[in-house]
C-alpha cells in the first residue's frame, strides 16, 4: 500500500528499527525492492534520486514506482531523493509520490530553512511528508570550503539540527555523522555519540536519516539504528553486486546471451541484496 513516511518511520523508531530506502533507477530494481519487502513483510521506501534523472526521468519511472507501491501487501513510501528545487519537488507530487526530499544543504542556512518550510506548507496539507538535509556530506564534489580530509568539518551540530527541525517542520532530517555518498576510499567512522545527541535535541516526531549508508558495515548500520536513525538510504553497494553475476553469464556464451536472461538474473541479485538490507534494518527484530 502506498503511504507517506511519517507513520512508518515513527513505528520503526518505536521498535528500534529503520526503514530501508532504496534508489530505484530502473524497473527491475523497483520490482526487486517491493518483492523483497513483501517476502519479509516489512515496509520499504522507494527513492528516485535527482542524480538518476539522466538515467531515467521521474515521469517515466515514477508512475511505475507508485503503482507498485499501491499494489504491495506492505507499506511502501515513494520518495524523491535529493530534490534540488521546488520545481523538482512539484514534479514528484504530480507523479503521485507520497514524500519529497528537498536538499538545500549547499545553500546558506536561512535560505535552506525558508525553502524547506515553503515546501512543508505546500505538501503537508496533501498528506505528503518532507525530508530535508543539513550539513555538507562528502561525495558530491561541492565541499563548501570544508577540507574533505577533515571529516569532522561535515558533521551536523545537534543544536543546529534542533533549530532547523523546529523552524521548518520537516518530517525527516538527513544528518552527517561520518558517512559520505558513493564509494568509500577508507572505512567510514560513525560518530554515534553525536547521533545520540542529535536524536535527543530534535523534536520527538522528527525522524533522522542516514545518507551514504551503502558501504557501511551492517554491524555499524545497526549501531546507528540503535542510536536513533530511522531511515537508511542504500544504493551504491547494492547496485555493484549485479555486474559480476552478469559477466559470468556472458562469459559462458558471449555470442548468444539474451537480454532477458541478463535482466532476469539482475532482478534475482537485486532482490536478494534488498532482502539482506531490509533484514539488517530490522535490527534483530
Amino acid at each position: 500500500m502506498l503511504v507517506n513516511m511519517k507513520d512508518m518511520l515513527r513505528e520503526a523508531r518505536r521498535n528500534k528499527m529503520a526503514v530501508a530506502a532504496i534508489n530505484t533507477p530502473g524497473f527491475d530494481i523497483v520490482r526487486a525492492a517491493v518483492d523483497a519487502a513483501e517476502e519479509l513483510q516489512t515496509p520499504v521506501i522507494l527513492d528516485h534520486a535527482s542524480a538518476h534523472e539522466t538515467d531515467i526521468a521521474m515521469e517515466v519511472i515514477g508512475p511505475y514506482m507508485v503503482e507498485c507501491a499501491k499494489n504491495a501487501s506492505v507499506p511502501v513510501a515513494v520518495n524523491l531523493d535529493h530534490g534540488l528545487s521546488l520545481n523538482m519537488c512539484l514534479r514528484a507530487v504530480k507523479c503521485g509520490f507520497s514524500s519529497v526530499m528537498y536538499d538545500g544543504s549547499y545553500l546558506p542556512y536561512e535560505e535552506n530553512i525558508a525553502n524547506v518550510k515553503e515546501i512543508c506548507d505546500m505538501v503537508h496539507p496533501l498528506g505528503l511528508t518532507v525530508e530535508a538535509e543539513i550539513g555538507r556530506m562528502p561525495g558530491f564534489g561541492n565541499h563548501g570550503g570544508i577540507d574533505p580530509k577533515d571529516k569532522t568539518g561535515f558533521y551536523t551540530d545537534p543544536e543546529v539540527a534542533k533549530d532547523f527541525a523546529v523552524r521548518t517542520g520537516c518530517d525527516a532530517l538527513a544528518v552527517c555523522i561520518g558517512t559520505e555518498h558513493g564509494f568509500y576510499k577508507s572505512a567510514p567512522v560513525l560518530d554515534l555519540k553525536r547521533l545520540e545527541n542529535i536524536r535527543a535535541a530534535v523534536p520527538e516526531d522528527t525522524a533522522l536519516v542516514m545518507h551514504g549508508s551503502s558501504g557501511v558495515s551492517f554491524e555499524n548500520l545497526q549501531a546507528a539504528i540503535s542510536s536513533g536513525m530511522s531511515k537508511i538510504n542504500y544504493y551504491t553497494y547494492l547496485s555493484i553486486q549485479v555486474a559480476p553475476e552478469l559477466q559470468k553469464i556472458i562469459a559462458q556464451n558471449p555470442e548468444q546471451t539474451y537480454y532477458n536472461t541478463l535482466t532476469a538474473r539482475a532482478y534475482e541479485v537485486l532482490k536478494q541484496g534488498a532482502k539482506d538490507i531490509i533484514t539488517c534494518m530490522r535490527n534483530g527484530q
